[in-house]
């Protein structure tokens, strides 16, 4: 049998607890700055000649589909 001392044990059971609840936290962040990205204004363009939906950062008021390369303007 391994042994270990009380402290240890318990350090290592404390830090694997902190490691796990940042590790969620930090995930779930990454995942609604995501969302939150896709729902801004501005952002989601939909191609309605292929329907491709695609983000264009850089757009204002005309962008260029990827897919077919048709131009399309902002829709207000």
């Amino acid at each position: 049998m391994i042994k270990i001392e009380l402290s240890v044990a318990l350090a290592i059971y404390l830090l694997s607890g902190m490691v796990f609840i940042f590790s969620f936290w930090y995930f779930s962040e990454v995942r609604k700055r995501a969302k939150d990205l896709r729902k801004e204004e501005g952002f989601l363009w939909e191609c309605p000649t292929c329907t491709h939906i695609y983000v264009d950062s850089k757009a204002e008021e005309i962008s260029r589909c990827p897919l077919c390369k048709s131009l399309i303007k902002k829709v207000k």
